[in-house]
């Protein structure tokens, strides 16, 4: 969602009026730092005072957080399983990267609803995701 707001995205626009509400992890938000300087060379610090004034809550992660990562790799592997079935090719199966796993385990612990525009995400819950997750990019979707 950062990624699009910082990459201008319409779909990501929309959901400004939210941001006050929007939780990110600290493991994710230094992902987003990382994938913006990748493309731009802008400065970590430069990036993470816009979306600290945009009022993004950065929180911290906890044990408690990671210990859903071997329940989120079973779903993963589920998934991959099901997308090699049906016919997507090793190079285009979609996977969940620690990343992934650090905010989705965030909102399991808390029975948090996920907006993403991960599109793969979404289809998670067929392969035993406890969680409502929601692609931005997806018109149905309102802030």
């Amino acid at each position: 969602m950062l990624i699009g707001l910082a990459d201008q995205d319409r779909d990501a626009a929309r959901f400004m009026a939210a941001r006050d509400r929007m939780t990110i992890t600290a493991v994710n938000f230094g992902e987003v730092l990382y994938k913006l300087f990748q493309r731009s060379g802008r400065p970590a610090s430069q990036s993470e005072q816009i979306f600290v004034a945009l009022g993004i809550d950065i929180a911290d992660v906890s044990l408690a957080d990671v210990r859903h990562y071997p329940e989120l790799k079973q779903i993963d592997a589920a998934s991959r399983t099901a997308q090699a079935s049906a016919g997507v090719t090793a190079q285009q199966i979609k996977t969940l990267s620690l990343s992934d796993m650090t905010c989705l385990g965030y909102a399991l612990l808390r029975r948090l609803p996920v907006l993403t525009g991960d599109r793969h995400w979404t289809t998670l819950r067929t392969h035993g995701l406890g969680l409502d997750v929601y692609d931005f990019h997806d018109p149905a979707v309102t802030p």
